[in-house]
């Protein structure tokens, strides 16, 4: 058992991206979710299933917004949904406070509305849901015994209402602690590929140069900056915990750069230029991904600002 700011586990943690996003040996994310004795242990097995995970979960909550040409597509989350509701609910329980008595009109659509708000807080189970929709089932007739309005009825409106306010207070609580975590992954994502492309900008200049010839000088400079120095370029790629990247660095192109030095003591240029080959081809693959992707940068809405 690991215990790590009062954290305790029981696997081994080689990396901790935050106080709650762990990672063990084989490279998966363990997150934690809640504070004890209730908190709840999630396994994944990459950093993008757990980038993928909180995105939508964010988009689950505060809807999506999707960019097609000129055409722009609203799917509404959670948080746009229940407000519809409480916006329904304020206005029927307004109806009930002004002093005219209700029309035939009014009362079918009061009931109809009492229908839909009953079926959107169906859609997902919460406590504060379920017992808002209680509350809207067990409706009194919209009349009391003399005719005139039911004054039962706005008090058990106002009741549900206030129910579904402690669920989008649930919500942004909820999802305030997703974006950071979420953040906090996308982060680390982005660090990796930085220390990806700058291994392979530095390989490929180092490549050509053994192409074009290199004095024994240069060369021992070029093996020293990639696996002899403090700070060499190998360090970076070994600072690399987190699946899927790790199965790359853990790979025996990669793992070779450490022999370059032996290399250079046999006066082996050959050897040294394939390794360093092998090595740039593959990583190649991870700066391809990240190139494809500048257009589409990850964009967090990070103001906490959920509804209003």
């Amino acid at each position: 058992m690991i215990k790590m700011k009062n954290l305790k586990v029981d696997f081994e943690i080689v990396q901790r991206i935050s106080r709650k996003i762990l990672v063990d040996k084989e490279g998966k994310l363990r997150i934690f979710w809640g504070e004890k004795p209730n908190s709840i242990e999630n396994v994944l097995q990459d950093i993008n299933d757990a980038i993928r995970q909180g995105t939508h979960i964010i988009d689950q909550y505060q809807g999506l917004s999707v960019q097609i040409g000129k055409e722009k597509l609203l799917l509404p989350g959670e948080i746009q949904e229940l407000s519809k509701v409480i916006k329904i609910l304020q206005e029927v329980t307004a109806k009930f406070l002004e002093p005219q008595e209700l029309s035939q009109a009014e009362q079918y659509s009061i009931r109809l509305s009492f229908q839909k708000c009953q079926a959107e807080i169906g859609r997902v189970t919460n406590k504060f849901k379920a017992k808002a929709q209680t509350r809207l089932k067990q409706i009194p007739p919209l009349k009391n015994k003399k005719g005139g309005k039911s004054g039962k009825v706005p008090i058990e409106t106002s009741k549900a209402t206030v129910d579904l306010f402690e669920r989008l207070n649930e919500i942004e609580e909820i999802n305030w602690g997703i974006i950071l975590r979420t953040r906090k992954l996308i982060e680390e994502k982005l660090r990796i590929e930085r220390i990806f492309v700058l291994v392979y900008q530095r390989l490929a200049k180092f490549l050509k140069e053994l192409q074009e010839g290199v004095k024994n000088e240069r060369l021992k400079r070029i093996v020293s900056e990639i696996s002899g120095g403090k700070n060499n370029l190998l360090a970076g790629l070994l600072s690399i915990k987190v699946m899927p990247y790790l199965k790359r660095v853990k790979s025996r192109e990669i793992q070779r750069l450490a022999k370059l030095s032996k290399y250079l003591e046999e006066g082996r240029k050959d050897r040294i230029y394939r390794a360093m080959e092998d090595a740039f081809k593959k990583i190649r693959p991870v700066v391809q991904e990240r190139e494809s992707r500048q257009r589409k940068k990850i964009k967090l809405n990070n103001q906490g600002k959920l509804f209003g």
